[in-house]
């Protein structure tokens, strides 16, 4: 996880690199930071279809 964040520090606009952080969160039940990672990869890419799947799924099992 810590070289995607590596990798966002130097490149902000690293969509790739967001999304991939977003796994590893979720993977470690970091729901709220994936959710984040996921909708920031929508902010720079707004078609991206995997990260939109995420966010649904997450948003069905962390409370509001």
């Amino acid at each position: 996880m810590a070289d995607y964040t590596k990798a966002i520090e130097f490149k902000p606009d690293n969509a790739s690199a967001y999304y991939n952080r977003g796994i590893a969160k979720k993977t470690k039940k970091d729901y709220e930071g994936a959710l984040a990672d996921f909708k920031k990869v929508l902010e720079l890419q707004p078609g991206d279809s995997r990260s939109k799947t995420n966010i649904e799924e997450l948003e069905r099992i962390t409370p509001h």
